[in-house]
């Protein structure tokens, strides 16, 4: 990797012994796990409204939507949170907020409907599902 020169330029744009350290390859390995999990996460919520409740591909993001913009909110003020806290003990309780939200959608049955979102529009604005082939 890195036999073509980047280790003996002057500034390389990233100094790849970085990955050396078993902290930055931990936290690193740990951002990858979380990141992947999330994303997993949308792909099951957005399939589940398509498949299970019968919305659209639009409205089924729309009901993402949500979630993604807290996701933002959050990832902007870790930063200034970690001045103040251990990074350590805040990645932690990320964490663990993550995981308590991964074991409510265990909860979220096949035909309950959306019991842990907001029941804003009722039963009979969302279309039905549609029929297996």
């Amino acid at each position: 990797m890195a036999s073509d020169g980047r280790l003996r330029l002057p500034e390389p744009l990233l100094d790849v012994r970085l990955f050396a350290h078993r902290v930055v390859s931990g936290a690193l390995g740990v951002f990858l796990l979380a990141a992947t999990a999330l994303g997993g996460v949308y792909l099951l919520i957005t399939q589940y409204l398509q498949l299970v409740e019968g919305l659209s591909p639009l409205r089924a993001r729309l009901w993402v939507l949500p979630a993604a913009a807290l996701l933002v909110l959050v990832s902007t003020a870790s930063p200034i949170l970690a001045r103040r806290v251990r990074p350590g003990r805040l990645i932690a309780a990320e964490l663990a907020v993550q995981v308590i939200g991964y074991l409510m959608l265990t909860q979220v049955g096949a035909t309950g409907g959306l019991p842990l979102w907001s029941r804003a529009s009722s039963s009979s604005t969302r279309p039905s599902p549609r029929p297996r082939r």
